[in-house]
């Protein structure tokens, strides 16, 4: 198993003063025991988490933590956070590296797992349903969506425009910072589109608008994401497209039919009577 060496002893008390109370409160007396929402802290103001500024002192912490959870008999999830963006969304892991790390924790070094990744793509659908959006009430497209594309990329807004004026979009950053420049039809604007001067149309009317962004802007989308504001506006779906990528698919493992849990969390290979287990996602209780 890999060894925590190096972690500071503080913190290798915390957890086993944590598992010491759970195990006494609750272990011991038949109460099952399943710690949630653990993961990476957002240190830094740029969004950066333990995993990319303390990578290896935050792998050891993931080593020493699933062993004693798991030594105790308690079931643990790891939780993504806002940081991951589009990766909460998608069957790919944003760190992969990470996915592993824990599974080896568990299982040991010698567990051959499968961690897919996102593949890079030349188009994303950002958005797609039915949103009229309004001040204070917009659509965000999260930072990690641009993060496999470049300026040479467009955002298409598909769209209906609600009212005859006082329509508007407003571009945001996903911070709420500051609004932004885009780029329509080889011009550069500032935060504000009315499709009813832009395109000179009325209400009820369907518009399909292409935008861009210049590499400075495109560099802080990466960075902060996007906010679409405005009124009068009633969005239906957003695309990004890369002018440059090609299309790949996200690879997803193969279910394994007869893999088996109990309600902690840990793989049994049988199922006995007067017990609850998870068998393909469902739950089976055995009477």
């Amino acid at each position: 198993m890999a060894q925590a060496l190096g972690m500071p002893t503080v913190v290798k008390k915390e957890i086993d003063d944590m598992i010491k109370t759970l195990k006494d409160k609750l272990v011991t007396k038949g109460g099952p025991v399943i710690i949630g929402e653990w993961g990476s802290s957002s240190v830094d103001k740029t969004g950066e988490t333990d995993y990319d500024l303390h990578k290896k002192e935050f792998f050891q912490f993931v080593d020493y933590f699933v062993q004693k959870t798991k030594e105790a008999g308690m079931g643990t999830f790891y939780w993504m956070g806002l940081t991951d963006g589009l990766y909460r969304t998608i069957p790919a892991f944003h760190q992969a590296d990470l996915a592993e790390r824990i599974a080896k924790a568990y299982h040991g070094n010698s567990f051959v797992g499968e961690y897919p990744e996102m593949e890079e793509s030349s188009e994303i659908v950002a958005f797609e349903g039915s949103k009229k959006i309004g001040w204070g009430d917009p659509v965000t497209v999260e930072a990690a969506i641009f993060s496999n594309f470049d300026e040479s990329s467009t955002l298409t807004i598909n769209y209906i425009q609600d009212a005859d004026k006082d329509d508007d979009i407003q571009f945001f950053y996903g911070d709420w910072s500051k609004q932004m420049n885009y780029i329509y039809e080889g011009k550069s604007y500032f935060a504000d589109f009315q499709p009813s001067q832009f395109l000179g149309s009325k209400g009820g009317s369907s518009h399909e608008t292409v935008f861009s962004f210049d590499k400075d802007t495109f560099a802080n989308l990466k960075k902060k994401g996007l906010i679409i504001h405005g009124d009068q506006i009633t969005i239906k779906k957003i695309v990004i497209k890369s002018q440059t990528a090609s299309i790949d698919n996200i690879v997803m493992p193969d279910e394994d039919s007869d893999v088996i849990y109990n309600i902690l969390g840990i793989r049994v290979t049988e199922m006995k009577p007067g017990n609850i287990y998870i068998r393909n996602g469902k739950k089976v209780i055995v009477r």
